[in-house]
């Protein structure tokens, strides 16, 4: 899990939910993983990459236990995140 989670968060280097909320130039680099749907909840999708989230540690608190949070980030994210990246670095 722990080297899953480097590769996620290597090919997320910035926090999903800063990058939909304020863009690249504030965003913070992402340094937890998040599972939107808890582990404890279903062992299941503990490594399943659509239930993961690369977040910085103030996001992670902020949407700890919001499951319709995260999957809104997730779908934002899946649609947007590598273009606004890309925008915000060129």
């Amino acid at each position: 899990h722990r080297k899953a989670s480097e590769r996620h968060r290597t090919n997320y280097p910035l926090c999903e939910r800063c990058m939909m909320l304020v863009g690249v130039i504030d965003a913070n680099p992402s340094e937890h993983m998040h599972h939107i749907t808890p582990i404890q909840e279903s062992e299941a999708m503990r490594m399943n990459p659509s239930n993961w989230l690369a977040v910085c540690i103030e996001c992670h608190d902020a949407i700890e236990g919001d499951v319709m949070q995260g999957m809104a980030i997730k779908a934002w994210s899946d649609a947007n995140y590598v273009d606004v990246l890309n925008e915000g670095l060129s």
